[in-house]
Formats: structure tokens, C-alpha cells, sequence
């Protein structure tokens, strides 16, 4: 009787560990606004579209995707979009073997499912783009795979202040590099903590669209701060706290220089609301004085128009060229800038 009560125990025993050996996990990697470890890609990408259409990780050029070393892989879902139709494709290999090939239509967040026996070696997909854009969102890998549920979240803990940093006179603040535009961002440096509600990350400049708020933030109470960079015509700002200075022309965007000043902040945050965009091309905050600088308007409308001609002109002007620049791709709804020459 003990006999047969173990070899039946060691049969439903047996019978378990056969079922679990088949039940492959299921692993998501998330690429909102990152490619996640332990994955590896081909080529830069050309940003990370986190807010508005959230679309993930951007490819403009050819590219692929690997995760190595996969085992007992039976599955494959991508999240992916697409910003023409018909013409680019995504395909999946595991081991060096095809799984399968499929023609991106112009959708977002379509879900594109890959199956094949049970495999094992290196995972790859490859985006073969020929005209505009192709997003990575998300992919679900079911079976023996590394890491998981990582990269692309923006809920990360934020980066906190060294409250005994010492603040050079003044201390400067530049681009951390190109991610993406359209975004709610924040990052640290110099121990200031710069971040908008909406605004842009590049590789030249850091800003603000229009009618939203971008805040600096330290440890130590600031007196003021000056931006070096553009802002485009009819601009104008108010700031939370301090006096605020900022140049600004009906007709034309000024590019170059400093543009925009906050006196008296006596704060450690500053909160600056743009009417139209600002990009930052540096930022110099000062702890002990003001910035000596004198931009004059501001929130008063003081201005000097001393230069302007006292006699009326009159110019007839005949264009002879438009250009045109499509921004649609790039921020991920039509936008078409024309320029008469």
C-alpha cells in the first residue's frame, strides 16, 4: 500500500514538473522612453515619444532590436506604431530563424503577435524603414527570458537635491542632451533641478512651448538667473517669483543672446510662464547678486523706441520663393510651417 501511494506521489510529482516545464513566462519590456536592459539596438534612436500619442521609442532609419540569449521562447507581441502606410515592416528571428515578417500600416498602438515552435538563442527584430517613422512601445516575450518590466516608465523616483552642494557664482546650466520634444521632462545638473510641463529636450538647447511653465529649482535660496537663447516672436513671460526682464519682437523671433532675466527671486524655486516658446540654450543662476544685465520690458512694457525712423516708409514686396517645412512626423500630429522669400 505504501508502495503505491509513493508511486502514484512520485507520478503526480512527475506530471507537475512536465506542466510547469511547458508553462513558459511571460516577460514585458517596456520602451516608452528608453531601450531596456538587457536589450541592445543597432542604431540610435531618434527619440522617445512619452506624452500625447506615448508612442514609444522612434526609428527613422533602419534598425534592429536584439535580446540575447532567449530559451524556450514560443511568443512575441510588439506594441508598435507606424507613421506610413504600407511600406515599412517589422520582422522577428529567434536562433537565426525567421518567425515571421509583417507590413506596418499608418496606426498606432497596433499590436503585432509573432509565434513559433519552442526556441532558443538570440531574439531579434528588425525595422525596416523606408519613409517616416517607426515606434517601439512595448514587447512581450513569453519564455526563458532576462530581465522585464523595465525602461519607459516616467513615474521613476525623482533625482534628489544635495542639500550641502556648493553653488559656483554663478552657476550654469546646459542641455543634457537630445530626447525628444512635446514632453514633460525634468532633469539635474549642477545640482539644479530644471523641468517643464511641456516643453523640448535636444541636443542644442533645453525649452518651453508655448503657454507652459518651466520651473528651476536649488537648494539655496536664488537672487537670479538669465537665459541665453531664442524666443519666438510675441514673446512674452511672468515669473512666480522675482522680476522678470525678457526681449521680445511683434515680427520676428530673436535667436542668439540673452533673452529673458529674473531678478530678486529670493526663492529656491522659480516658476517661468511662457506665452510663446523659449529654448534655453544656457542658464546662469545667481545666489549672491543680481545678474548684471538690463533687457528692460518685461511684465511693465518700459521700452525704448528710440531707434525707429521718424518718417513713414513704404516697401512693395514681391515673393518669389515658398518653402515649406512638415513637422507632422516629428510631433506626431500635421504641422506645416510656410515661409514666403
Amino acid at each position: 500500500m505504501t508502495k503505491e501511494l509513493l508511486k502514484r506521489g512520485l507520478l503526480v510529482l512527475t506530471m507537475m514538473c512536465g506542466v510547469l516545464g511547458m508553462q513558459a513566462g511571460e516577460v514585458t519590456y517596456n520602451f516608452l522612453s528608453s531601450i531596456p536592459s538587457p536589450w541592445t539596438a543597432s542604431t540610435t534612436p531618434h527619440g522617445f515619444e512619452i506624452k500625447d500619442n506615448a508612442r514609444g521609442t522612434q526609428f527613422t532609419t533602419n534598425a534592429t532590436l536584439t535580446l540575447s540569449g532567449v530559451k524556450d521562447l514560443t511568443k512575441v507581441e510588439i506594441i508598435c506604431s507606424c507613421n506610413a502606410d504600407n511600406i515599412n515592416t517589422i520582422s522577428i528571428s529567434v536562433g537565426g530563424n525567421m518567425w515571421g515578417k509583417e507590413t506596418l500600416k499608418k496606426e498606432s498602438h497596433v499590436s503585432k503577435i509573432f509565434t513559433g515552435n519552442s526556441a532558443s538563442g538570440d531574439l531579434v527584430i528588425t525595422i525596416t524603414r523606408s519613409d517616416k517613422s517607426v515606434y517601439i512601445e512595448k514587447v512581450v516575450v513569453t519564455g526563458d527570458v532576462e530581465g522585464g518590466n523595465e525602461g519607459g516608465d516616467d513615474n521613476e523616483e525623482e533625482e534628489k537635491l544635495d542639500e550641502n552642494y556648493k553653488y559656483g557664482e554663478p552657476t550654469a546650466v546646459k542641455t543634457p542632451g537630445a530626447v525628444d520634444s512635446n514632453i514633460k521632462y525634468s532633469f539635474v545638473q549642477n545640482n539644479v533641478r530644471v523641468s517643464t510641463t511641456t516643453g523640448a529636450l535636444t541636443d542644442t538647447y533645453f525649452g518651453c512651448n508655448a503657454g507652459q511653465t518651466i520651473t528651476f529649482e536649488t537648494t539655496r535660496a536664488m537672487k537670479g538667473l538669465v537665459v541665453e537663447g531664442l524666443v519666438k516672436k510675441g514673446f512674452s513671460a511672468e515669473a512666480d517669483n522675482g522680476d522678470i526682464e525678457f526681449l521680445t519682437d511683434d515680427d520676428e523671433d530673436i535667436d542668439g543672446g540673452i533673452v529673458l532675466a529674473v531678478k530678486n527671486i529670493d526663492s529656491k524655486t522659480v516658476s517661468i510662464t511662457c506665452e510663446k516658446q523659449m529654448r534655453c540654450y544656457g542658464v546662469e543662476i545667481y545666489f549672491d547678486e543680481n545678474p548684471e544685465v538690463d533687457l528692460g520690458g518685461g511684465e511693465e512694457g518700459d521700452y525704448n523706441f528710440d531707434w525707429e525712423p521718424e518718417e513713414k516708409s513704404t516697401f512693395n514686396l514681391v515673393f518669389d520663393e515658398i518653402d515649406y517645412e512638415d513637422y507632422s512626423e516629428y510631433l506626431g500630429y500635421n504641422c506645416v510651417n510656410i515661409y514666403l522669400d
